[in-house]
């Protein structure tokens, strides 16, 4: 028997179930599993693999069994021909091996161009899985054949349709661009080697504007497989951004993009569509990977301004974030674009930001330089004609991150928790020279103000300006859904939990710039709450409690002291004079005894003695968590105390 019929009768074997072969059949499926192992390291798989494949050709008509074969045949050949080629060394390759190579190559794409018509109609096609091993392949020939041996490799990629072209760029920026700790030297140094060939070429020129002219004539159509590809294209836009020329990339790709985003403009195409979504989260990758392109800081800002990022930011944040989206903030095809955007903010923040500090050295280190106070730097100098954008895009830009740190999922929310952080960091080094801040702007009052359009006015960034909305926002953040389970193990709400938590580090973070500022949102939160507080809603109440609790993890002699004297031990008291113990949400009562027992310590002698009592009489509490929690807070207390507090457990 010819030994292929007799493989294809072993790959049956191996795929069967044991009970078709009676007695023997486990004996005869480790028999033939054993034969494709060795198959798979002999040195004759390219030979073996591609005949397999090329012998099993037939016309594939829906899900039948025999359709099933065929694509049994043809999916295990190209995995031996993916396994060789996968082994070879780019370097060095033996004449022999090469030509082996070539004429791999030859095959895949005459039955790529064969096939072409077919997967461009469809990307649900039965032999789909087939379609992606061969582009697999062919990308792996580019890496091994190209430049050397295969100079038009990307021009004969693009004869070869979207579809091709779509997938192999994408298996070549796995193979040939991002990192992998496996990579040999030679690897390494052949794949730099793809990458300078492809740009001092018109190889990457051609292979945009290619990706760009898909884009736009899809980016309208309303046929899924078509709006399909039109993401997957601009995908490998964003790929791209990371190794290419972005003067190039800015020249040819950003109009492109620029229509795409007209397109998805609301009522230009319903905001409602299944595509909709993945096609502007593919819009926001590209100008994310765009924006985190590495360059001199002046050109960054020049970027940035010129793009009109930020503008475009702010008008697709009122977008999402309008009242008439908010029935749609648990749909994941609407959230999807609304994670990247709040990337995308995130990152212009925070390059923002970057290049702010410098600035800012410059400005007031010139000023405290030159022996009089408020001597600015000459209006044409790189450091003021810098940071007047700079400044204006972040007046622009942190009221954004702000409204997204405010959005109900935890992921859109978290995406910008990095640039809020970032902010208070900048708070902070301004409170240290606040005093040089204050002489500099006091001197020159023209230079505090947003932007306008007085062309000599620099809008100097003050951080304190945003720090109120942000406590409104960590506070509005705190608050958990009414219907909210604490005990609930599922995943979903174990992450809620770690968010809030977050949000919590944003408050003490702020704590340790502003703490009078942070307790004067205690309270104006506390006093904001109905009376008796026993009826107020569950996630108000518990998040002001919350924020009680937060206010002295910062620590320093700063808070310390405000926890002890001052307005602070007044509110401690007002809220165990108050009801709250009788909340009907036993998480709210949970929480007022973890404020309890933190704070007990500065407590008056009669409100320990109404901690203790309340304590005790909620051990007899009908929830079983409540009764094992507040004995837990019990033993706290009894370890704040001190010997004189003893009679409160007799009193008790």
């Amino acid at each position: 028997m010819d030994i292929f019929s007799s493989l294809e009768e072993v790959i049956r074997v191996s795929l069967s179930p044991s009970t078709s072969f009676g007695f023997d059949a486990v004996n005869r499926k480790d028999a033939a599993s054993k034969y494709l192992d060795n198959l798979r390291k002999s040195s004759d798989r390219l030979n073996v693999g591609l005949k397999l494949f090329l012998d099993n050709q037939g016309e594939i008509v829906g899900e039948n069994s025999d359709a099933t074969v065929l694509l049994t045949y043809q999916f295990f050949g190209l995995s031996l021909v993916r396994d060789f080629l996968s082994s070879t060394s780019p370097v060095s390759i033996e004449s022999d091996v090469i030509r082996a190579i070539i004429y791999v190559r030859d095959s895949i794409v005459q039955w790529l161009m064969k096939r072409n018509s077919s997967f461009q109609k469809t990307s649900s096609s039965a032999d789909l899985p087939i379609f992606n091993n061969a582009v697999s392949i062919l990308a792996l020939c580019i890496k091994l054949l190209y430049p050397e041996h295969w100079t038009s490799a990307f021009n004969d990629l693009l004869q070869l349709g979207t579809s091709v072209l779509v997938r192999g760029l994408k298996e070549l920026d796995i193979e040939v661009v991002m990192f992998q700790e496996g990579r040999s030297k030679n690897e390494i140094t052949h794949n730099t080697l793809i990458k300078d060939t492809m740009r001092a070429s018109n190889a990457v020129e051609n292979v945009l504007r290619y990706l760009c002219e898909q884009v736009v004539s899809r980016v309208h159509l309303e046929a899924p497989d078509e709006l399909q590809l039109c993401v997957g294209c601009l995908e490998c836009l964003s790929e791209l951004v990371g190794w290419i020329d972005v003067g190039l990339f800015i020249a040819v790709a950003l109009p492109s993009l620029q229509t795409a985003l007209q397109a998805l403009l609301p009522g230009a195409r319903d905001l409602c569509s299944p595509m909709q979504g993945p096609l502007q989260a593919a819009v926001f990758c590209c100008f994310y990977e765009l924006v985190k392109k590495g360059m001199d800081p002046e050109k960054k800002v020049q970027l940035l301004h010129s793009l009109g990022l930020v503008q475009q930011l702010s008008f697709w944040c009122d977008c999402y974030l309008s009242d008439n989206n908010r029935h749609r903030e648990e749909d994941e095809s609407f959230l999807l674009p609304l994670e990247k955007l709040s990337m995308l903010t995130e990152l212009v923040v925070l390059e923002l930001f970057n290049c702010w500090c410098r600035y800012e050295d410059l400005l007031l280190n010139s000023s405290e330089s030159s022996g009089t106070a408020g001597t600015a730097l000459p209006v044409d100098s790189p450091a003021v004609v810098s940071a007047k954008p700079t400044s204006a895009l972040l007046h622009l830009s942190v009221p954004i991150a702000i409204r997204l740190l405010g959005h109900r999922s935890v992921t859109v929310s978290a995406a910008v928790a990095g640039a809020c952080n970032k902010l208070i960091s900048v708070l902070r080094a301004q409170q240290k020279r606040l005093a040089q801040v204050q002489s500099y702007l006091a001197s020159h009052p023209d230079l505090y103000e947003h932007p306008s359009s007085q062309d000599q006015i620099i809008p100097f960034f003050v951080a304190m300006d945003y720090l109120n909305p942000l406590l409104m926002c960590i506070y509005q953040q705190m608050h958990y859904p009414e219907d909210f389970d604490f005990e609930a193990a599922i995943e979903f709400e174990s992450e809620i939990v770690e968010a809030k938590n977050e949000v919590r580090k944003l408050f003490v973070n702020c704590c340790r710039v502003y703490p009078d500022r942070c307790l004067e949102l205690i309270v104006a939160v506390l006093c904001s709450l109905p009376q008796p507080l026993s009826k107020a809603p569950f996630p108000p109440v518990d998040a002001a409690l919350r924020l009680v609790y937060a206010f002295s993890e910062c620590g320093g002699a700063a808070v310390n002291k405000m926890v002890t004297t001052g307005q602070f031990p007044s509110i401690i008291a007002s809220i165990h004079q108050t009801d709250i113990v009788s909340h009907p949400n036993r998480q709210v009562v949970l929480t007022y005894f973890e404020v309890s027992s933190r704070y007990f310590k500065s407590l008056e002698s009669g409100l320990k003695s109404l901690v203790v009592s309340r304590l005790l009489g909620c051990m007899k509490h009908p929830h079983l968590t409540v009764r094992n929690r507040s004995a837990y807070f019990f033993l706290k207390v009894v370890e704040a105390m001190d010997n004189d507090s003893h009679q409160l457990l007799r009193d008790g």
